[in-house]
């Protein structure tokens, strides 16, 4: 999941021909049946809103989940009210919750010419405000595994590592250069912990403080802007020290430019919109892609069958462990991938696709005006029968090309967005994802003993137990 807050990212290179494309290949269409009359937003189903307090007292009598899995709370609005609720919270715009993929295609569909992606208020505030902005094989995998216990565990902290990796990998993307964060580089591994904290941050302001004038939320808006200053400084820096490599290299360079330098040199895009990019892609790229891929371990560590199958593949696709892994390899590699989409089916990162309608728009006979946020929450469509029978097993096998337990509705399971606002960096991002599975299971085997798994909400889910896995060596 990626931030979005500037108008000229680099994610919108797809032109709204390819949108249109992506739009038709997924069987997007209009609604077309609706009343004569569509009855207002007001009218959508959900908890009842008081004068002042809105929905905040149906949100907090679950106290149980409301703090770290506010999800059950919409679960359970789902139940209630259907797969089309309102929920509104003091002092923050309505909004409208979408769950049936159907539904999700239509807001997709009429948005997709302007897909104008929510940009979270303060984090939105913060960067608005700012000055800049107004105007080898043993690798990593070698050192995972040299952190095992004598129970072959992997330490509790085993996030951390992950965000390493993929803080590191993003250096040798973006600017062609290592962080040091594996190294031990002081600066860098401040930055390793920073997306966590924002989404914590957004997660207490938008979504579970209600209040926006309390002392609550000013204490959590000024730490929420000393992240992004940090964020910002880290950036910048290395924007600046990459522009005076490019001066003292030369314009008759025979150098391969990296993605920064492209960015640079793109007429199209301002100084400040290369920042801006940056940040929201470190968020992204370390935080996210670092969730996604705990959940594919826990997921195939907690079903030794479709992992050994999985390195069965690999085995006959890859053989010599010791070759590089190139697009011809992961073109042939199907269960891989079917084991990553089944694994995120069941648990994801993505709590919610935001959207604002750009025109009106009638969904369900109930008219949604121009300018409402519309929250396309994508869990519950990807847990039930009507799309993926067997939908509590774990079966990769669904998601290959000949579909054995039927057709599968895309739209029932989206892990990066969609169209032109969909995350900014999704192919560098499953590719870093895919090889690194690969390097780690063409070696070992992975298991878990701690039970299910039963993740919070923090903008963004989470496992709810240190990822202990235990690594052993493959005969």
């Amino acid at each position: 999941m990626m931030l979005r807050t500037t108008q000229k990212h680099a994610g919108t290179c797809y032109n709204a021909c390819l949108t249109r494309a992506a739009v038709a290949g997924a069987g997007i269409r209009h609604q077309t049946t609706c009343s004569a009359q569509p009855r207002p937003k007001s009218d959508v189903p959900g908890p009842r809103r008081w004068p002042f307090l809105q929905s905040l007292p149906y949100v907090v009598a679950h106290k149980d989940d409301y703090k770290d899995r506010l999800y059950v709370v919409y679960d359970k609005c789902v139940k209630e009210f259907g797969p089309l609720f309102r929920l509104q919270m003091p002092g923050q715009k309505p909004r409208v919750f979408v769950t049936d993929p159907k539904d999700i295609e239509h807001i997709l569909q009429v948005t997709a010419k302007d897909p104008r992606r929510i940009v979270c208020d303060p984090w939105k505030e913060i960067r608005d405000s700012h000055p800049f902005f107004v105007s080898g094989q043993a690798g990593i995998v070698g050192d995972w595994a040299n952190m095992r216990d004598e129970k072959s565990e992997l330490p509790a902290d085993f996030d951390h590592e992950l965000c390493k990796w993929f803080l590191e990998a993003l250096g040798v993307v973006y600017f062609n250069k290592n962080f040091g964060c594996l190294e031990g580089n002081e600066e860098s591994l401040k930055i390793i912990d920073m997306p966590e904290s924002v989404f914590k941050c957004i997660h207490n302001l938008e979504i579970s403080s209600g209040v926006w004038s309390s002392w609550f939320y000013k204490k959590e808006f000024k730490k929420l802007t000393a992240l992004h200053e940090g964020l910002f400084r880290f950036i910048n820096k290395h924007v600046s020290i990459f522009c005076d490599e490019l001066k003292a290299r030369g314009p008759t360079s025979d150098e391969e430019p990296c993605m920064v330098e492209k960015m640079l040199q793109d007429p199209r895009l301002t100084y400040q919109d290369v920042h801006a990019y940056l940040i929201d892609s470190l968020l992204g790229g370390i935080h996210s892609s670092s969730l996604a891929f705990a959940f594919v371990l826990l997921g195939l560590a907690q079903h030794p069958e479709a992992q050994t199958k999985l390195q069965e593949e690999l085995d006959t696709v890859l053989g010599d462990p010791s070759e590089p892994v190139t697009a011809h390899h992961l073109a042939r590699l199907s269960y891989t991938k079917a084991c990553f989409k089944e694994a995120l089916r069941l648990n994801k990162p993505t709590a919610v696709i935001m959207r604002e309608v750009v025109e009106d728009t009638v969904l369900r006979d109930f008219l949604l005006p121009k300018g409402l946020h519309v929250y396309l929450y994508v869990r519950p469509a990807g847990l039930d029968e009507e799309y993926f029978p067997r939908a509590s097993e774990f079966l990769p096998e669904r998601w290959l090309r000949h579909r054995p337990l039927g057709p599968v509705n895309a739209l029932a399971s989206l892990n990066f967005g969609f169209g032109r606002r969909n995350c900014v960096a999704q192919r560098m991002a499953e590719a870093e994802l895919y090889i690194l599975l690969i390097r780690i299971l063409q070696k070992y085997h992975l298991r878990w003993q701690y039970g299910a798994i039963n993740p919070t909400l923090k903008f963004v889910f989470l496992p709810d137990k240190p990822l202990r896995l235990t690594m052993t060596e493959r005969s």
